[in-house]
């Protein structure tokens, strides 16, 4: 892993909660760490972690943000999500497509 990311477990695993075990630990570590954010993608995870308190941010998300400050190509991105097992509806891709052909209108630098 690059140097700026640390990998951490959780103290202990929440039995109760009714979720995969990477699901279940992610949840579990951010309550631990009291996190600004998690990052999960999972339907049923996403609501077991917004009712336990914590703010939820999916891969579509932090790809928008990242595009919105010219880290990354959305187009490009999205290309490569296609091909895995990620799975989001196609108007979601769309309304960020859409959001990146007005930025490169709006500062024609950019790819």
């Amino acid at each position: 892993p690059p140097p700026w990311l640390s990998i951490r477990e959780p103290l202990a695993i929440d039995p109760s909660l009714d979720l995969g075990p990477g699901e279940n630990a992610a949840i579990v570590l951010a309550l631990e760490l009291v996190a600004d954010a998690l990052l999960v993608d999972e339907r049923d995870a996403r609501a077991l972690a917004t009712r336990r308190g914590l703010q939820v941010l999916g891969t579509l998300a932090i790809l928008d943000a990242a595009a919105s400050r010219g880290l990354i190509d959305i187009r490009e991105k999205i290309a490569l999500l296609r091909t895995t097992t990620f799975h989001a509806r196609e108007d979601l891709f769309a309304a960020m497509i859409e959001r990146q052909r007005r930025r490169d209108r709006e500062d024609p630098r950019e790819p």
